[in-house]
């Protein structure tokens, strides 16, 4: 009873699924958690699995923006410190790879 009662009072979103059955939205990527002190991992470790990911993001970009010329991209969320900065710095830094 208490497994049920803790699911049921979860708010948080578990994984990719969840988002997309919710939101209706697709999903072009997920960044794990930083524990380097590097603001910009894409250039002071390229071949780390962040960077990757964030290599991954810019691949799914180009997809979905293929007919269009979209030339801005937003980096949002609805409280800070989640990682705007850091997500901007590095798909930037991506991008211009």
């Amino acid at each position: 009873m208490l497994i049920v009662l803790f699911e049921k009072m979860n708010d948080k979103v578990q994984d990719v699924a969840t988002i997309r059955k919710m939101t209706g939205l697709s999903v072009l990527g997920m960044i794990r958690f930083n524990k380097d002190k590097s603001p910009l991992v894409v250039i002071d470790k390229p071949r780390s699995s962040i960077a990757e990911e964030y290599r991954n993001i810019r691949t799914n970009l180009k997809f979905f923006q293929r007919d269009k010329d979209a030339t801005v991209t937003m980096v949002t969320s609805s409280v800070g410190t989640e990682g705007k900065t850091f997500t901007a710095m590095n798909l930037a830094a991506v991008m211009a790879a």
